[in-house]
Formats: structure tokens, C-alpha cells, sequence
């Protein structure tokens, strides 16, 4: 079983020996979300996507702590600005592959109630309800590749 902290002490030495900065004082924590990752700087708390942290792949996640802990550094203001773009280049020596847009691979039928699904390129969207998306998925398309999307249950 993977360790949390054992991964989020890793990309900080990482990080300390590129010089990138990090705020020591937010925690880091799991959460079932849509997101890969969310910085929450009033909470001075990081959550981790739970089916992306269980079932993705490693440099995935490690990828995902890297960038939320140069926000914590950065603050709001900066988000993805210039000085952000600068670490995470750095951090890119190393081997990460830091954007401010990933979309990470995992199996999201098990983690969520519902899944929304191209047939043709794979790509899934996880849904804890019975939204309209799922209801209807003949209305919508994948962005990646144009083809009419389906539905189907979770494993949970």
C-alpha cells in the first residue's frame, strides 16, 4: 500500500534540492474530487485525489504534490503565473511533468458511483450522482476525440 506522507517527503527533498519552495506548514491530505489536486491556502491544507493517489500511477501523484506544494509556497495571486511556470520547469529537470492542466489516468469505476466514458480513446469522468450527463450520455461528446459518449455503474 502506498504511503502519503513517505511520497510528499520525497518530492520535497526534490523540490529543496532544485530550490523550488514549498510552505512546510499545510498538510496534505486524500479526497474523492474531480480534480488531481487542490490547494487550499485558508485551510493551509493540500488534498490529494484518492483514485488518482490508489490506483494511478506513481510519477502521476508525485507530479500532482509537486504542484500543489509550489502554491502553498507561491500564494494565490501567483497561481499559474510566470514565477509558478519557473518551478515548475525546475522541478521538469527531475523528471516531473508539471502543467497546470493534467488529465491523469486511473480506473475511475472504482471510485466512483457513476462513469462517464469515450469508447473509442478511454477517457472517463467519475460522477458520485445520477446527473444528466450519465442519464443522457448520447448528448455529449469526448473533447479529445469527437466520438458520442456512454455510461455505465461503478464497482462501488
Amino acid at each position: 500500500m502506498r504511503d502519503l506522507q513517505k511520497l510528499v517527503e520525497e518530492v520535497k527533498s526534490d523540490m529543496k534540492k532544485m530550490g523550488v519552495p514549498y510552505n512546510n506548514n499545510f498538510s496534505v491530505c486524500l479526497k474523492t474530487m474531480g480534480d488531481n489536486g487542490q490547494c487550499s491556502y485558508t485551510l493551509e491544507r493540500i488534498n490529494i485525489n484518492k483514485g488518482l493517489f490508489e490506483y494511478g500511477d506513481i510519477k502521476d501523484v508525485k507530479t500532482v504534490i509537486c504542484h500543489e506544494l509550489i502554491h502553498s509556497a507561491l500564494g494565490f495571486d501567483e497561481h499559474h503565473g510566470d514565477v509558478f511556470q519557473y518551478c515548475a520547469r525546475r522541478m521538469d529537470e527531475l523528471g516531473y511533468t508539471i502543467h497546470t492542466r493534467d488529465y491523469f489516468e486511473y480506473d475511475r469505476r472504482k471510485v466512483y458511483k457513476y462513469v462517464l466514458y469515450c469508447p473509442n480513446c478511454g477517457r472517463q469522468w467519475g460522477y458520485k450522482t445520477k446527473c444528466n450527463r450519465i442519464k443522457n450520455p448520447d448528448l455529449y461528446k469526448c473533447g479529445r476525440c469527437d466520438t458520442t459518449l456512454k455510461s455505465e455503474r461503478g464497482f462501488i
